[in-house]
């Protein structure tokens, strides 16, 4: 990402912000949260939802942004110890593997992988 994408996603960010503090509610928090996901803004997403989820701890449509932003943010981790799978299949990976989706709310695959990762 060049210096001049940079600039454009901070000012989309900037303008999304604007848009969330006119009238703050979780649904607008959860707009700004999906718009800095897609802009690659993760540390600004995850600032947002954490000090949201504290001022609305009950909103189903926050806790469904976190879960997206915590998703994303393991995705590259993932795709990272798929590879190590492949190479070199070992029990810590499978274990860190399984961890990742675990985190990111993926149960079921994070089951088998311990399974696999025990045999």
């Amino acid at each position: 990402m060049g210096w001049l994408d940079n600039w454009s996603a901070n000012r989309e960010l900037s303008k999304a912000r604007k848009e969330m503090m006119k009238a703050r509610s979780p649904w607008s928090i959860s707009g700004f949260v999906d718009k800095a996901i897609e802009l690659g803004k993760i540390p600004e997403a995850l600032e947002e939802v954490e000090a949201a989820n504290k001022e609305f701890p009950s909103s189903e449509c926050l806790q469904q942004a976190y879960r997206s932003l915590i998703k994303r943010q393991c995705e590259e981790d993932i795709r990272g110890h798929r590879e190590s799978l492949r190479s070199s299949p070992s029990g810590v990976v499978y274990y860190e593997l399984a961890r990742l989706y675990k985190q990111s709310g993926d149960y079921d695959q994070a089951i088998d992988l311990a399974r696999k990762g025990t045999r």
